[in-house]
């Protein structure tokens, strides 16, 4: 790999920029749209793949049920809890250093921009952390896929030798268009917004190319540094072109670092995961049948006048209303009579109830694809649920993370580390003197993620402690103490109570 030569950089730009890397990019994109609450176009473009393009225009476009942010959100939970988070070093580091590295990471907002990443991760399979300075100060950025690109590892492609990271346009992948929309929660007409744009996978012409992508930032071990989109390496300040730069121009600030993380699992002999989009599509799909379904009710929930008789006796324009007459003419002369003329309502009768059980299947069969049973809620009791959109809610509550994620973000806690540590020890005087702390060079971190607990119902709670009190492995007390939050002597007094109640009620 030699960055340095311009050809290599141009060859580099010619694969961004192919077809198969494009379409990588919009489905992240896509996936990255619809977690953000946008799914109207491409709900939309759901049902153009089914009906006319008038069609679409006239129905209610239902876009405001999101199953995929929800999902993502309860899975993504290794950061709900803050972690506890020591370091330590072969040199005894003092309480106040050890300090001082915890106040810079709450300068940094490490938490919050860790807890990003493993969103995007679970939405995903694959996210990145960039880790650079920026003002003075340490910058972290959460990415989506769409928002990097790799070069892969000669030796490892499941690996990256470097990454460019470039101002994405989304402008190259979604294409707006006015449209007349029918009304309805979700749809409006507009131009440039939301609710009147469609995805569109052909992307822009080379002129806009180069008017929107047109600086791209280079990091490996070795180098960094920005070039343009005819691959000419610039001056980040003056965006000129540097004529002949020499290998110490670019040196990388933190050598044998990339300051850029991969977060993921169970790669396939390719640097991007090609991972399902079984969320994103059933979020969009869901949302599809059920504009449908609305515009049936809408459209078949009305009877409708037909007028049968002569040509020329039958009113061209006619209203009908509670205080309105309807004149049907007549014509004796001519052997007609009011019998030959026929005025009735056609009530069509759409089949709803059927179509709001396949919605329901829908649901308990996505819930199963989860891995999740849908019996395990209780559908008794304490806990009744109307419908299975009210289960399919309840059981987002028990999705979780697993064993795989801890052991996966304990190795992003290391590497997120290091490079800090890169920063701080190898570049102080581009930081201010806030995040300037001292870190011995053989530090190191270690993380406890506090692990979610199972969801349980109230009815659920008091099932397993009784049974647990039954074969002696708990008291009333330690009951008492998880079901009603109580502390040990409330717990106590509260047993005691109950004993005294039942004492009382005991006739003599």
């Amino acid at each position: 790999m030699d960055m340095l030569n311009i050809s290599y950089r141009r060859q580099i730009l010619n694969d961004i920029n192919s077809e198969e890397n494009r379409d990588r990019k919009a489905e992240s994109l896509k996936q990255s749209e619809i977690f953000s609450d946008r799914l109207f176009q491409y709900v939309r473009e759901e049902l153009r793949r089914h009906f006319s393009e008038e069609t679409v225009n006239e129905m209610p476009i239902v876009s405001f049920i999101n199953f995929l942010r929800r999902i993502v959100k309860q899975e993504a939970s290794i950061y709900k809890d803050e972690p506890v988070r020591r370091f330590f070093a072969n040199q005894e580091m003092s309480d106040e250093q050890e300090e001082a590295i915890q106040v810079l990471y709450k300068k940094i907002r490490a938490n919050v921009k860790l807890k990003k990443s493993n969103q995007k991760y679970k939405l995903q399979d694959q996210s990145h952390l960039m880790i650079v300075p920026v003002n003075g100060k340490i910058k972290v950025r959460a990415l989506y896929s769409h928002q990097i690109d790799a070069i892969p590892d000669a030796r490892d492609p499941e690996q990256a030798a470097g990454y460019i990271v470039s101002a994405f346009d989304k402008n190259r992948y979604l294409t707006y268009q006015k449209f007349q929309s029918a009304t309805g929660f979700g749809g409006r007409s507009q131009t440039g917004t939301q609710g009147g744009s469609d995805i569109n996978l052909k992307v822009a012409d080379k002129d806009d190319y180069k008017k929107s992508l047109e600086y791209y930032t280079y990091w490996d071990k070795e180098y960094n540094f920005v070039f343009n989109g005819r691959g000419e390496i610039i001056d980040p300040a003056t965006r000129q072109p540097i004529e002949n730069p020499r290998p110490e121009d670019v040196e990388s600030p933190i050598p044998g670092i990339i300051p850029i993380i991969d977060i993921s699992m169970d790669k396939d002999l390719e640097y991007f995961i090609r991972s399902g989009m079984a969320v994103t599509d059933f979020s969009t799909q869901y949302n599809a049948t059920m504009s449908d379904v609305w515009h049936i009710s809408r459209m078949q929930g009305y009877s409708i006048g037909v007028i049968k008789g002569p040509e020329g006796l039958i009113p061209q324009s006619t209203r009908l209303g509670p205080n309105l007459l309807l004149h049907l003419k007549t014509n004796p002369d001519e052997g007609t009579s009011a019998g030959d003329i026929d005025f009735q309502f056609v009530s069509p009768s759409p089949d709803i109830a059927a179509s709001l059980s396949l919605l329901e299947t829908m649901l308990m069969n996505f819930i199963s694809s989860r891995g999740l049973d849908p019996k395990e809620i209780a559908t008794d009791g304490s806990k009744d649920f109307n419908s299975a959109l009210e289960r399919m809610l309840a059981m987002i509550d028990q999705f979780e993370a697993t064993k795989d994620d801890f052991d996966l973000y304990e190795r992003v806690e290391e590497d997120f580390f290091e490079i800090i540590k890169a920063w701080i020890n190898n570049t102080p005087d581009q930081l201010n003197e806030e995040f300037r702390v001292f870190i011995p060079e053989d530090a190191k971190i270690s993380v406890k993620f506090a692990e979610p607990q199972m969801v349980q119902t109230r009815q659920e709670k008091v099932k397993y402690w009784q049974e647990r009190i039954d074969i002696g492995l708990a008291t009333r007390t330690d009951a008492i103490m998880e079901i009603e939050g109580l502390t040990r002597t409330q717990a106590q007094d509260r047993i005691k109570d109950i004993d005294d109640e039942e004492t009382q009620s005991i006739p003599r």
